[in-house]
């Protein structure tokens, strides 16, 4: 498993080249990845202060919200 440093970069890196799918798909990757709930939760708390920073949700967080958030993030520029 990367570092959340790693993960965190990996979000970076997606909002340059302006991809929000790609920045979801790193926490599926990261759950995929992880062998227990705990250890995914652990991740998540720490990679939270990110993904608020640059508008991203895990794929379970985003909800009806989802599209309020991608529109946030095309407009961040």
């Amino acid at each position: 498993m990367p570092s959340t440093g790693v993960v965190g970069a990996a979000f970076y890196a997606a909002r340059r080249v302006n991809d929000y799918a790609t920045a979801v798909r790193v926490f599926e990757g990261v759950r995929k990845k992880v062998k227990n709930k705990q250890q995914y939760q652990a991740y998540t708390d720490e990679l939270k202060p990110v993904g608020e920073e640059l508008g991203i949700q895990a794929k379970e967080e985003s909800t009806h919200h989802q599209i309020r958030f991608l529109r946030d993030w095309l407009n961040m520029q």
